[in-house]
């Protein structure tokens, strides 16, 4: 695999990844994370998904060939 030809996008509901740590951190993560290339859209949730698809919120259909889904439930 040539990790140039590969794209990554995180796709998170909130204002901002890592939601559960303070703000200077996640902060810091999101830097490094798109100094590297890797692309971030928050504020955004899946509201459909296909085996090469995926569609956000936004409605634009993001071609995948992988999906880690990083999503949890809070029931209280």
């Amino acid at each position: 695999m040539n990790f140039h030809e590969v794209e990554i996008t995180i796709i998170e509901s909130g204002d901002r990844i890592v939601p559960k740590m303070e703000a200077s951190f996640a902060t810091h993560i999101h830097k490094i994370l798109i100094e590297k290339g890797v692309i971030i859209i928050t504020k955004t949730k899946i509201i459909s998904r296909t085996s090469d698809t995926a569609t956000p919120s936004s409605g634009e259909v993001v071609k995948t060939k992988t999906v880690i889904w990083m999503g949890w439930h809070s029931y209280s």
